[in-house]
């Protein structure tokens, strides 16, 4: 018998070719020398079509007037435990990949905010071609 209680933690189902994207397009997190307190883990959710965020209240839309078109996009939620005073702390990034397999677009979260993670141009920062993402020194916000 399976039932959702809370009782156990659910049971991850994922392929390969998930977690491959995953790894592949994962954003580049630069922390402060000085940061105390670095995230736990992180989860992600791939989104072949326009959907809901299952952890930030939010759609992702692959085709939109505010970024050039996606093929598919990757929610990465990042998750700090008890530390500043918060029972936790979760933002996240998103990562836009076009039908190409480049990176088109990238965003990043901040208490509950979200905005486009580009450059003046309109480019996505890139680091060895993964999107760079820097943290707000002891707030976590991006």
């Amino acid at each position: 018998m399976s039932s959702v209680d809370g009782s156990r933690p659910p049971r991850v189902r994922q392929s390969a070719r998930q977690r491959d994207l995953a790894a592949r397009y994962a954003p580049l997190i630069h922390f402060d020398h000085r940061e105390p307190f670095l995230p736990l883990t992180v989860g992600y959710t791939i989104f072949e079509a326009d959907g809901s965020s299952p952890s930030f209240e939010r759609p992702i839309v692959l085709r939109s007037p505010s970024h050039p078109p996606a093929a598919f996009a990757i929610e990465y939620a990042i998750w700090w435990d008890w530390d500043i005073q918060h029972l936790y702390e979760l933002e996240h990034t998103w990562t836009y990949v076009g039908a190409d397999s480049s990176i088109v677009y990238a965003e990043a979260s901040w208490h509950g905010e979200y905005a486009p993670a580009v450059l003046a141009d309109g480019s996505v920062p890139l680091v060895q071609g993964h999107p760079a993402v820097y943290s707000q020194p002891g707030k976590h916000a991006f």
